[in-house]
């Protein structure tokens, strides 16, 4: 009869949980990085309006001078590029049906990895009965 290497099934199962961390791992890293990068984006959108109507104030107060209306005209200008780049990049982030995506994705892993790990129990448990059974002798 052929022997059982459960150094090889150790191994396996190692395996598969190493796999599991790692996904888990991945998940949380492009959780935190989105919520990240959400928040500097909406930091910096504000400090953006703050700033466009700091200068709107600037230009009333400053009607009859031609040099500091054209300098706030160019900062204005350099705002208005600034949110169309952080709109730009609102657009390219992650929307709802990404993440419902990589959940749907997740819980399949998931599933599959109960399933195997199921497998892998009811295998552990043929193998003790086998070896109860040979060290019986029946």
């Amino acid at each position: 009869m052929e022997s059982i290497d459960y150094t090889a099934a150790k191994f396996w199962i190692t395996l598969i949980e190493l796999v599991g961390i790692v996904v888990i791992a991945i998940y949380v890293w492009w959780s935190n990085r989105n919520k990240v990068q959400k928040e500097r984006v909406d930091q910096l959108q504000s400090q953006l309006i703050e700033q466009v109507q700091q200068l709107s104030n600037l230009i009333k107060r400053q009607d009859n001078d031609e040099q500091m209306r054209n300098k706030s005209l160019l900062l204005i200008r350099d705002l208005e590029n600034r949110m169309q780049a952080v709109e730009i990049t609102q657009k390219g982030m992650p929307t709802h049906r990404d993440f419902k995506d990589i959940y749907n994705k997740l819980d399949a892993t998931k599933s599959l990895l109960d399933q195997l790990i199921g497998e892998t129990n009811a295998i552990h448990r043929q193998f003790g009965l086998v070896f109860e059974s040979a060290l019986q002798g029946k």
